[in-house]
């Protein structure tokens, strides 16, 4: 269930015009009230789901990024016998072996691959991929600067492959620095304290059809937040510990 107002035509106009973007990183800037983490992950994630997509969220972009995105990309096709077996097959005879051993044991950890093998398994389905990260800025740091190289390229060689990513605003403020890198700079609408708390309240009423909580009251909290995360974390919380009040 998504807590945060759906942006129905945000995905659509992002999705329809794919086979027409030459820019296929595609950057969100995000700001207090506009919930752009919320829609990577369910209206975007939802979206290419039903649209015959493959959405994969990465893992956060830190110094662990590759043991994760490398565990992530197997899980996901591990049990696709055709891509294992192309994947295998592009492999040196002695690796291919040690993989293949790996894989017909019981082990269920994630056979020594690293983010070049990753990638290769990621342009071998007939699928669209859609790579989703929620804090894309990071690749602009010159330490992660080659998982930007590298992501970046996976999109350029797939044509049916799409990058999205969230991030600080300053963003904006590095698109001539880094314009090389071809990206895109796709802008959401700010949320209206009155679309905010409505529908809040209305999955709160869903979800707790007996929790009365007061709209004047929840306007009022919500003036104060921060940002809108934190308005909705409040709602799940009343939620979860019953609690009709926002003391």
């Amino acid at each position: 269930m998504n807590w945060f107002p759906e942006r129905i035509s945000d995905t659509k106009l992002i999705l329809e015009s794919n086979s027409d973007l030459k820019e296929r990183f595609i950057l969100i800037p995000k700001s207090d009230v506009n919930a752009s983490t919320a829609f990577i992950s369910f209206d975007l994630y939802e979206a290419c789901l039903k649209n015959n997509y493959t959405p994969i969220i990465l893992p956060p972009i830190n110094e662990h990024f590759i043991t994760h995105f490398c565990s992530l990309i197997w899980n996901v096709f591990k049990k696709e016998t055709a891509i294992i077996d192309q994947f295998l097959q592009n492999q040196p005879t002695f690796r291919a072996l040690g993989l293949r051993r790996h894989i017909s044991s019981s082990n269920d950890n994630t056979p020594d691959i690293g983010l070049y093998d990753a990638l290769q398994l990621l342009k071998i389905p007939k699928t669209k991929i859609v790579l989703l990260s929620e804090n894309i800025d990071v690749l602009f740091d010159k330490k992660y600067r080659y998982l930007l190289t590298a992501l970046n390229g996976f999109v350029k060689d797939v044509p049916t492959s799409l990058l999205f990513g969230v991030g600080g605003v300053e963003i904006i403020n590095c698109s001539k620095r880094f314009r090389k890198y071809g990206y895109k700079i796709y802008e959401l609408n700010d949320m209206t304290d009155t679309e905010v708390v409505s529908h809040g309240l209305g999955v709160v009423k869903r979800v707790s059809p007996h929790l009365n909580i007061s709209a004047s009251e929840a306007i009022e909290y919500y003036s104060i937040c921060h940002c809108v995360e934190d308005f909705i974390l409040k709602l799940q919380e009343m939620v979860l510990y019953q609690r009709q009040d926002f003391k």
